[in-house]
């Protein structure tokens, strides 16, 4: 049999970073192991519109590349069918006491308890399930190789508050703990743990033990899994994989930069945050800023901006990592803006492609940015950029640091608009030095990287 390297999960469109993780690693995997073939497991269900995409999309970056939908969602909560593996469950424990593990308040030998069949019991059930409902997507496990979980924050549980085992994170952890049971070697590509809440800790803590390796894309999620007593024998700081990201659609950019009278190498793109709450939204932070201190934020981007323009002359971009600041950035910062500097700066008015944006990026002066993976896309391009994200959005920041470049990195709130300057400044003057640091950095994430696929390889099930 020729196994494969099964994969979980692609993320989502709507976010160039969360493209550029995926297809960073295919895109690294194609240059290392192009014969590798690779089953990836999607995050949308097989009626999401965006599976499709992502079925023509991912074998572009590494061919024998199969992505299959997200069943899970289907088969985790009330939809679930019946006679199911989820309604065993909820008949064995009964919906109380499954909402008293989720709260944290359920007594701790019934919690164990809970942990250990989640371990043990359930992921065979649902496995068998998988077997008898949708055999195809059974063989992700029973013919792979080895299953990888892909970078990310989604095994987060208890992050500013969000509680939602049942309806998010287990589904989230499934591929893994499927694996686990059915002893098939799994391991963790760089994650960014935010918290584990117990009872969750319960399960997670074999999980992570018996896993083949776990890596964190930033040195403070380790340490964070180390206070928690969470850690692998085999643990260590790896690299997020939007960094290998490297497809361009250059015929895209240069029409971009000529329609928006942008000069090669001659702006700096610019790119907010603004966690507004939605119904429906996943994100943690969107609740986290209330509305004076995003106003204040964006105060401070609006001040960055008029000086940057005003002792260089260049223009600036404002530019999106998620769909969602297309309309609030016009709202919150572009309408701050003096007449002037109005002039001078161009908003990007629809969502891009990770091509785009990279391709965009690679033209750039440097980036100011308070997301964080469009910095990664921008690093890997060869690109200096200022980190100033606020602290709710995240440990991942902590990589700043970790690759000696602390410096380009500014607490959003506890840092002013002039230090954010002072080092968009040293940056610009020593334009030549900033890329020489990015070049130096680089072979070290990619040997990080390798060495993850050469892990894959020791472990793999013949």
């Amino acid at each position: 049999m020729n196994r494969h390297l099964f994969l979980a999960f692609s993320w989502t469109f709507g976010h160039v970073g969360d493209v550029g993780i995926t297809a960073g690693f295919l895109r690294f995997l194609q240059e290392r192991k192009p014969e590798l073939p690779v089953r990836l497991l999607a995050w949308q269900g097989r009626e999401n519109p965006e599976f499709s995409r992502a079925q023509s999309y991912y074998p572009q970056h590494h061919a024998p590349t199969e992505v299959y939908p997200n069943i899970f969602r289907e088969l985790i909560g009330d939809d679930a069918p019946e006679e199911g593996a989820w309604r065993r469950l909820v008949g064995r424990w009964g919906r109380r006491r499954l909402e008293n593990f989720e709260r944290g308040c359920l007594g701790s030998r019934e919690a164990a308890a809970m942990a250990d069949d989640l371990l043990e019991r359930f992921p065979l059930e649902l496995y068998r399930e998988l077997e008898s409902r949708h055999p195809d997507l059974a063989t992700l496990f029973s013919e792979a190789g080895f299953c990888l979980f892909n970078a990310s924050t989604s095994l987060s549980f208890g992050r500013l508050g969000v509680r939602n085992w049942w309806g998010q994170t287990l589904g989230n952890a499934m591929p893994l703990l499927i694996a686990r049971a059915l002893k098939l070697p799994y391991g963790l590509s760089p994650q960014s743990i935010e918290a584990v809440d117990w009872p969750v800790d319960l399960v997670y803590r074999p999980l992570f033990r018996e896993a083949r390796f776990l890596y964190t894309r930033d040195s403070d999620s380790l340490l964070y899994l180390e206070q928690r007593r969470l850690l692998n024998r085999n643990s260590g700081f790896g690299a997020d994989t939007t960094f290998f990201f490297n497809r361009p659609d250059t015929a895209w950019a240069t029409e971009f930069l000529k329609t928006r009278d942008l000069a090669e190498g001659g702006f700096a793109v610019v790119m907010v945050r603004i966690p507004i709450c939605r119904p429906g939204s996943p994100d943690p932070v969107a609740n986290a800023i209330p509305p004076e201190r995003l106003a204040r934020l964006m105060d401070q981007n609006r001040e960055v901006i008029e000086q940057w323009i005003a002792r260089t002359g260049l223009k600036v971009l404002i530019a999106h990592e998620g769909a969602d600041t297309i309309a609030s950035a016009r709202e919150h910062l572009w309408s701050l803006l003096s007449p002037e500097a109005k002039g001078k700066v161009v908003c990007l008015e629809e969502f891009w492609t990770t091509e785009q944006a990279f391709a965009v990026y690679q033209r750039a002066r440097l980036m100011i940015s308070m997301e964080i993976h469009s910095t990664f896309l921008a690093l890997g391009a060869g690109t200096p950029v200022v980190h100033h994200p606020f602290v709710e959005a995240g440990r991942k920041m902590e990589v700043f640091r970790d690759l000696g470049l602390g410096d380009w990195l500014i607490d959003a709130d506890e840092g002013s608009p002039g230090e954010i300057l002072a080092a968009a400044f040293a940056i610009h003057e020593n334009h030549t030095a900033a890329q020489a640091r990015i070049a130096a950095v680089l072979p070290g994430l990619e040997a990080k990287a390798a060495s993850i696929i050469a892990e894959i390889e020791r472990n793999w099930r013949s």
